[in-house]
């Protein structure tokens, strides 16, 4: 899982923001689903309308 990741350094507490909108657990893997999107994106495994639905 990822912990430098936006959601987690903006919106988990274990990241010392202060927030806690998500678990630091649920946060890492959000995280992570948007880095493995991207990749799809970028290696055309995803086409732009799924790549802005996911």
């Amino acid at each position: 899982m990822i912990d430098t990741g936006f959601i987690y350094q903006n919106y988990c507490l274990g990241s010392g923001g202060g927030r806690q909108y998500f678990s630091d657990y649920n946060g890492k893997k959000i995280d992570a689903i948007r880095v493995k999107t991207e990749e799809w994106e970028k290696s055309n495994m995803l086409c732009d309308d799924l790549y802005t639905f996911f």
